[in-house]
């Protein structure tokens, strides 16, 4: 098929010498029919650098032309809160009829469009990322948390300039009943069924400076699983500095007094894993031993923080994928 990224220059800062960049989507729905695939979140994080592209493209899923636009604009800076322009647009997903909901990061909205592209309505909400609807209710389940982008950098600049601070931005879960389609008019009010925080350690409930709270990156990731007897969210969790020691899934139940954990992944790879800690930088090193037909694993870790050496590897059987941690005499 087409190839699905958009290019977008990145400014230089310090040591990163800018240019231009393919930035692939992050959130993808596809129609009831299966003709349109529908892509947006087009956001990046790189050194100095964080921001996305304000639109939604869609292209059909049986052809080879490239994404044509749908919503928004795909060109730098070109974002807007009226009803032609988005602002950081994160999450794409469709309903039963085929109506294309997006999550409108930086204007607190949900926009609503036919698959014409013409805007049916509008939801108010706070700083959405990921939309999910229930298939059989149409329930809306709305999931906000902090994404650092420069309007967002300029807006607590000036907030600073002023001594105030960025209004709170605490990870959460808001569920929402179906869209009553009968009244006329642009806005939509559905009525908030609750509203739960979402245990996401490794990002605070406030926004601080740029390179301080301000997060990394698009660090999480969350899906809800509508096919369980009662609706289950999977959570992904990154942190604040792009790197985390749990970044496992884990499964919480929807009860009503919030999200009750289910299972921790993590805690599945500390029962069989030697060693569960990731490594640091994502730095690993493969070493072989042919006589006694074993794997070794060296890892690093931030003690201190920027050391590229290990002092233990971890030893694999190959055939049975059991391990163990051994102590090396020295650093290597």
């Amino acid at each position: 098929g087409p190839g699905v990224t958009f290019q977008a220059r990145l400014r230089a800062m310090h040591e990163f010498p800018g240019g231009v960049f393919p930035i692939a989507p992050r959130s993808a729905a596809i129609d009831p029919k299966g003709e349109w695939l529908y892509l947006t979140g087009y956001a990046w994080k790189a050194a100095w650098n964080q921001d996305g592209l304000h639109g939604v493209v869609r292209l059909r899923l049986d052809g080879k032309e490239a994404p044509q636009p749908f919503a928004g604009d795909m060109k730098q800076e070109q974002q807007g809160s009226d009803d032609a322009r988005l602002s950081l647009p994160l999450g794409v997903t469709c309903d039963a009829s085929g109506r294309v909901y997006v999550a409108d990061y930086m204007n607190d909205r949900i926009q609503v469009f036919a698959d014409s592209g013409k805007l049916l309505k509008t939801l108010r909400t706070p700083k959405p990322v990921h939309v999910d609807i229930h298939p059989k209710s149409g329930e809306l389940f709305v999931f906000s948390w902090l994404v650092g982008n420069d309007r967002m950098v300029r807006e607590l600049a000036e907030a600073e300039s002023r001594h105030q601070g960025m209004k709170p931005i605490p990870p959460t879960l808001t569920r929402y009943e179906a869209i009553d389609w009968a009244p006329a008019g642009k806005e939509a009010a559905p009525k908030a069924l609750g509203s739960h925080p979402l245990p996401l350690d490794g990002v605070g409930p406030t926004a601080g400076s740029y390179m301080g709270v301000m997060p990394v990156g698009l660090p999480h990731r969350v899906a809800v699983d509508f096919w369980a007897k009662e609706p289950m969210v999977w959570l992904s969790e990154g942190s604040r500095n792009g790197v985390t020691w749990n970044g496992n899934i884990r499964i919480f139940a929807l009860e009503k007094e919030g999200l009750k954990l289910v299972r921790d992944f993590t805690k599945d790879v500390e029962k069989e894993d030697p060693q569960p800690r990731t490594p640091y930088h994502g730095r690993q090193r493969l070493y072989f031993d042919h006589r006694h037909q074993k794997l070794y694993v060296g890892e690093q870790f931030p003690d201190p923080l920027h050391i590229k050496s290990f002092t233990d590897v971890i030893q694999l059987d190959p055939l049975t994928g059991k391990g163990k941690l051994v102590p090396l005499p020295f650093d290597c």
